[in-house]
Order: C-alpha cells, then structure tokens, then sequence
C-alpha cells in the first residue's frame, strides 16, 4: 500500500512506496510520482569510505555534467548554505547539484 509523503514530497506529488529500517542506523527510502508507477527513486546517503569518495566532490561532477552536455541553467556558485549549480533534465525540469557548506570537494 502506498502513502503519500508529507509536507514538502506531497506539494510534489510523490508517494511514499517503501521506508525500511536497515542495519547500521540506514533506510532503505523508495518515492515515486502520483499516478501509475513507471519511475521509482531510491533515497540513500552515502555512507561507506567508497561511496563518500564517489559523491564529495562538486566541482569532479559539474565538470563531468558539463562535458556530457548537461544544459546548465546558472553558473555554479558559492552561497552561505554550499556550493550550487542549477541544471535541466531531459523535460526542462531544473535541479540543483549542490555541495553543502563544510563539505570536501575542491575545485
């Protein structure tokens, strides 16, 4: 039975499929959108030293974004929260890419 996410995942119209407890402190987080599911995301944090090394590094990511031709919407940027970029998928959907204050990954 599915369940619709509150407050920010309903405004989006994502349901809630599936949240797990897993071993370690971990979830296992599955949304999709309203409607028939053909699309499901899996919500995850990196958490072992190899998955860390693969997702820390902003500018490694943008750089490979934009040579793959990722249509960026604004340049990236330093703010008070992190470092941001904002970018298009296939349908014209924007999407952040962003590294957090604090975080590794320089440039």
């Amino acid at each position: 039975m599915m369940k619709r996410l509150r407050s920010s995942g309903e405004k989006f119209g994502f349901q809630l499929l599936e949240d797990s407890a897993l071993s370690g402190g971990m979830r296992w987080v599955v949304v999709a959108p309203d409607g028939p599911v053909s699309l499901r995301l899996l919500l995850a944090r990196a958490s072992t030293p190899q998955q860390i090394r693969a997702t820390d590094n902003f500018w490694t990511d943008y750089r490979a974004m934009q040579s793959r031709g990722v249509k960026f919407r604004k340049t990236a940027r330093e703010e008070s929260y992190g470092t941001v970029a904002v970018f298009e998928d296939l349908y014209g959907s924007k999407w952040d890419l962003l590294m957090p204050s604090g975080a590794s990954g320089s440039g």
